[in-house]
């Protein structure tokens, strides 16, 4: 893994690049299967594209960028062609988990707009933390944290604007057939 993920970010966003969000705790990474599940097996195939992101800029708000992930699944769980999804909270329930939506524009102002564009905040510790911009007191984390078991993405609420670790996310390309992250951090 690379040490710093700012040229993943960078390149992603550049040369629209595909990254990888790999959980910072857990060392699972982020894969599209129905919601958003984190998951620490290897990755299996490289035509399976459920684990690919592309970032990309959507605009600024008070001096901050906020980005879209464009999920690269091709294929929908019926083997069908589908349109580009992204990455989004449910704006009718920002905690009820990540939902893949059609690109709305951010120029509309609407609370589906509002809820694909996310904040990608750097870390002291390292990393990033991804924060929701219909509501940025709520970051993505997930809601088990066990190392060895897959667990559900999902919009948790930071206590105090303080970042835990289970909200932190690093950023990196993609590699085939082999295991992204494997050790979990010293806490």
């Amino acid at each position: 893994m690379e040490p710093n993920s700012l040229d993943a970010v960078v390149s992603s966003v550049r040369d629209k690049d595909p990254v990888v969000l790999v959980h910072y705790l857990t060392g699972g990474y982020a894969k599209r299967a129905g919601d958003l599940q984190v998951v620490p097996d290897k990755v299996a195939k490289s035509s399976d594209m459920s684990h690919r992101f592309r970032m990309e800029l959507e605009g600024t708000h008070e001096g901050n960028n906020l980005y879209s992930f464009e999920n690269l699944k091709q294929i929908d769980d019926k083997g069908r062609l589908e349109e580009k999804r992204f990455m989004s909270a449910n704006p009718r329930d920002i905690s009820d988990g990540i939902i893949w939506a059609k690109k709305e524009a951010l120029t509309k102002g609407s609370d589906e707009a509002k809820a694909q564009a996310w904040y990608v905040v750097p870390q002291d510790c390292g990393g990033y933390a991804l924060l929701n911009y219909l509501d940025p007191t709520y970051l993505l984390g997930m809601i088990n944290k066990t190392p060895n078991l897959a667990a559900c993405g999902r919009p948790n609420e930071s206590v105090f604007g303080v970042t835990p670790l289970i909200g932190i996310w690093v950023i990196v390309k993609p590699r085939d057939k082999e295991c992204i992250h494997q050790h979990t951090p010293e806490v």
